[in-house]
């Protein structure tokens, strides 16, 4: 080839733009040079690492990455779980393992998860992560965790009441109740209240309404014409449970007559305030109709125990009182 015929070739090769690099591999992994350092750790091939300042080199200044594990999560949510006893804490996370699988959302409880163990991480991914061995190693993750999950702020955090009745948020007394708090301003739904899918989760009031209906109340006084007692004493029952935090209720109030007498009849109606159905009653009657309590020379073997039922079903948050002092 001439040297007239190798000028116009060598011109193309010369101005020929080179081809963009392509990527490889086909998994969703983070890839191996995907590295994000976070104090003394580092997120490198989608995995937590330990950064460890080591004497080599020429300066003796270098650092040796320690793996930690196979994955990546973060702390999206802490949440508190009041039940009226205690409060629990849980943290809720998720994350990634290093070749793209998800690991779904898990609630930790907090004192496992600040343990030095961790055991948490197979207890509630079993084999599909993995934590290298070594207390230390262990301990840095938990580190390492908490530290990446503070990256862009604070954790979320939110409280969680589990039952019913009085509490004393700030300096105003709040009632507690499936759709939220209801104080002398309304109902506060930003206020959180989880009663479980069971039928507790049945007690959720709704706001106050202005209309108060005090003839249809009144009406209950007339339960028994013969004897406007039994009446007011039922009324009465209803306005005194929801103040079982205020002042302990230390007695019962007792329904017993012959069978046939509607004594379950008259208990649902007062119980008809909670918005507590009719067989609901009716089952709860039965049950307590067969237990027999004794104290000293105070026995009840057939019966119903309203007042502490109140109380037990929709208002006290601590451990009922099962045995009356006194007969009411």
């Amino acid at each position: 080839m001439t040297k007239k015929t190798d000028k116009p070739v060598l011109e193309i090769v010369k101005n020929a733009s080179k081809p963009k690099p392509t990527k490889t591999g086909g998994g969703s992994g983070s890839g191996k040079d995907a590295t994000q350092r976070f104090g003394e750790y580092a997120i490198i091939s989608g995995a937590f690492h330990q950064i460890k300042s080591v004497r080599t080199g020429q300066d003796g200044q270098g650092f040796v990455e320690i793996p930690l594990c196979d994955f990546v999560c973060q702390i999206t949510e802490e949440v508190t779980q009041d039940d009226g006893l205690q409060d629990q804490s849980f943290l809720r996370i998720e994350g990634k393992r290093n070749d793209g699988l998800t690991l779904p959302a898990v609630d930790v409880p907090a004192n496992k998860f600040y343990s030095t163990q961790a055991n948490w991480v197979n207890e509630h991914y079993g084999t599909l992560a993995f934590v290298y061995p070594g207390a230390s190693k262990r301990d840095n993750l938990r580190a390492a965790i908490h530290l990446y999950s503070k990256l862009k702020g604070d954790v979320p955090r939110r409280h969680v009441f589990r039952y019913t009745g009085w509490k004393r948020i700030g300096e105003q007394w709040h009632y507690l109740t499936g759709t939220g708090a209801i104080t002398a301003n309304g109902l506060h739904e930003n206020v959180q209240v989880d009663l479980g899918t069971g039928h507790m989760g049945r007690y959720a009031l709704p706001a106050p309404s202005e209309q108060i209906r005090a003839d249809s109340i009144m009406d209950l006084l007339a339960i028994c014409p013969g004897k406007p007692h039994i009446g007011a004493a039922l009324l009465a029952a209803v306005a005194r449970a929801p103040l079982g935090e205020c002042h302990p209720t230390d007695y019962a109030l007792f329904i017993h007559g012959i069978t046939g007498a509607k004594k379950s009849a008259v208990t649902a109606i007062p119980l008809a305030f909670l918005e507590i159905s009719t067989p609901a009653v009716f089952r709860l009657i039965s049950v307590i109709r067969i237990t027999i309590w004794k104290r000293k020379r105070f026995k009840l073997r057939m019966g119903f125990s309203l007042l502490m039922t109140l109380n037990l079903l929709s208002i006290s948050r601590k451990r009922p009182r099962c045995m009356p002092k006194r007969n009411a």
